[in-house]
């Protein structure tokens, strides 16, 4: 698991300003962030094993998570 953390320290700011840039702010963009990590960290449903480590489905998650918050934030 120490090689995902710090994959995901590496990617970290790219998901949070990509969320920043989306809400606009950064209480929002680090729940987003977080969520991201939650969801990269566990293993995909139904499978255990390693999580995924490609740094494009990262920031899709991102994108996908954050206007999901703003709306509901309305």
């Amino acid at each position: 698991m120490e090689l995902a953390d710090a994959d995901w320290a590496s990617h970290r700011p790219a998901v949070f300003g990509a969320a920043y840039r989306i809400l606009g702010s950064v209480t929002e963009a680090e729940d987003v962030t977080q969520e991201v990590w939650l969801r990269a960290a566990a293993p995909p449903a139904g499978r255990s094993g390693a999580p995924r480590r490609s740094p494009c489905w990262r920031s899709g998650r991102s994108r996908s998570g954050a206007p999901t918050r703003s709306r509901s934030s309305r």
